[in-house]
């Protein structure tokens, strides 16, 4: 017996199985698929995202699942504990590493430098 959850609901859905759907445009490019996901505590959920990118059974996502026209919806998020979430200790845990400007364009770094030389 499953138990459908009260929504809406935001937490970590694990996924237990997903049937893929129709394709569809998207506006920035590329194609959307449309998902219908069993997650745990709530079965038959829509769920759309980018072409190629299903959902991995036995992965957790965060996010909402609202009462939609045609039943359940997913909308994945951001997870609280993540390292904008203000957190003291969050800050440095997560950050990517600094790199100087001239490692991510050394075509500029050699700009100024040739402008400096006169």
């Amino acid at each position: 017996m499953s138990e459908t959850a009260t929504l809406p609901q935001t937490k970590e859905w694990k996924v237990l199985n997903f049937r893929p759907g129709k394709t569809e445009p998207n506006p920035h490019g590329g194609q959307f698929q449309k998902f219908y996901v069993d997650f745990e505590g709530s079965p038959d959920t829509y769920w759309r995202r980018r072409e190629g990118d299903e959902p991995e059974v036995g992965r957790s996502y965060y996010g909402t699942i609202t009462e939609g026209n045609y039943g359940p919806m997913f909308k994945k998020e951001k997870a609280p504990d993540s390292a904008s979430s203000g957190s003291p200790r969050s800050h440095g845990s997560r950050s990517k590493e600094w790199k100087p400007e001239s490692q991510y364009d050394p075509e500029k770094t050699a700009r100024i430098g040739r402008a400096h030389e006169h």
